[in-house]
This record gives structure tokens, sequence and C-alpha cells, in this order.
């Protein structure tokens, strides 16, 4: 299950960059209640073995591995890492997602993925 969650978009300043004065920090604190209230109800839809993709494009740790990382129980994080496109350049989240940074050509997201592993 692919839940694109909506955010703030900081992962798309490059394209706009109006962004910086249209944001507010209270607006970030706002949408992360929101994305977690997306999560857990995506999380109650999933099958024993299915697996929730949750991605942004922003690269707030508060809209995504601060989310992610309150998440346990028989949910448990699936390595993204090797799935990556060939020449991106990844770097970890504390939570065990990817972040790719903005570059000249392409924006910045945040992805995590979580599978429903019940005892």
């Amino acid at each position: 299950m692919l839940l694109d969650a909506p955010c703030s978009g900081t992962g798309t300043l490059r394209r706009h960059p109006d962004l910086r004065w249209r944001l507010e920090e209270e607006s970030i604190g706002r949408l992360a209640r929101a994305q977690a209230r997306m999560i857990n109800g995506a999380l109650q839809l999933l099958v024993p073995g299915g697996v929730l993709l949750y991605t942004t494009c922003s690269l707030e740790p508060e809209e995504n591995e601060d989310l992610i990382r309150g998440i346990g129980g028989p949910f448990k994080t699936v390595p993204l890492r090797g799935l990556v496109p060939a020449g991106s350049k990844p770097a970890g989240t504390a939570a065990g997602g990817i972040r790719l940074l903005p570059a000249a050509d392409a924006d910045g997201f945040t992805f995590h993925a979580l599978r429903y592993e019940p005892r």
C-alpha cells in the first residue's frame, strides 16, 4: 500500500522557492499530526505480510522518521537502500528509511516501508 502523504514540501524548494516565505513552523507540526493519523489508518488496512510504503516530498524529520520511529508492535521496517534508482545518492534516516536529497534535476523525497508481521 502506498501512502504519499500531504506534506510541507521542503524537498521541492528548488522548484518552489516561494515556499520559504509561505511555510510556517507550526505548519509542520499540524501536518505531522495529520500524517500520523493517516499512517495509523493505513496500517490498520494491512493484511499479514502487507507493506506500507510511506513517502513525502518533505525533508523534515517531524514528517518522516519521527513518525515511523513511534510505530512498533507487529510492524517491522523494510530496508529500501537497494531499491533506489542507479545514480541516486540516498541518505539513511534514523528510522531505517531513505532520503533522496534535492539535486540539480530532482526534488528531495523521504521513504519508509513497514511490513505487518503479526505473531
